[in-house]
């Protein structure tokens, strides 16, 4: 399993899981059904952890890879990722 190290330093284990969830909730946040984006959402994970797995270093890779996919696959999902992004920099 690949590690990641996060923007504080640390490095942890690759956790598709986690990949997984941040779909989700963009999903969720671009007013999308979960249940009716499932199989894409998989796909999409599927798509992605090869690539990850091979390409990625930093959380900011990952972010990237998954960015990439979800810009062509799901457009309004990717920008409420990007949406989410901003939001959170601005509590920093």
């Amino acid at each position: 399993m690949a590690e990641i190290t996060k923007r504080s330093g640390q490095s942890e284990p690759l956790d598709m899981e986690k990949v997984r969830k941040a779909i989700q909730k963009a999903a969720i946040d671009a007013d999308k059904s979960v249940s009716d984006m499932q199989d894409k959402i998989d796909s999409l994970v599927k798509e992605v952890s090869g690539q990850i797995e091979r390409e990625a270093k930093t959380t900011d890779d990952v972010r990237n890879i998954i960015m990439s996919k979800l810009e062509d696959a799901e457009p309004a999902v990717a920008e409420a990722w990007k949406d989410f992004e901003e939001k959170y920099s601005k509590r920093e």
